[in-house]
């Protein structure tokens, strides 16, 4: 069954409503690993990058990652942000829906034996 609410959130996007149970933007899975919904503003996923990302009008990580991929994201579209990579994961229709950020650690120096 379609429902209004379905047909106005393809055109402008997610609706929340008294229905609608809150998920988290962002959740750390792992060491170096998080999951992110493409509606994470751009600025928080700056500070966990630890680099400035700010693009003139864009707002959202999924704007961003269509923005800097040159077109619509298809899912395993990857994107490197300093030391980190995001993938995404899902879309929907033509936006980012899930992604997925890892941070690649450092190798340690030649000879130093990995801290723990």
């Amino acid at each position: 069954m379609v429902t209004l609410e379905n047909i106005l959130e393809e055109l402008v996007g997610q609706i929340q409503d008294e229905f609608d149970a809150e998920k988290p933007l962002l959740t750390r899975t792992g060491e170096t690993t998080w999951e992110l919904s493409g509606a994470l503003p751009v600025h928080e996923l700056a500070e966990l990058v630890e680099q400035p990302l700010h693009e003139e009008g864009i707002v959202t990580v999924s704007g961003l990652v269509t923005h800097r991929l040159g077109g619509f994201p298809k899912v395993g579209d990857m994107l490197a942000l300093g030391n980190c990579e995001l993938r995404v994961e899902t879309v929907s229709g033509m936006r980012v829906a899930q992604l997925k950020l890892t941070k690649r650690v450092e190798p340690p120096p030649d000879g130093a034996a990995p801290s723990i």
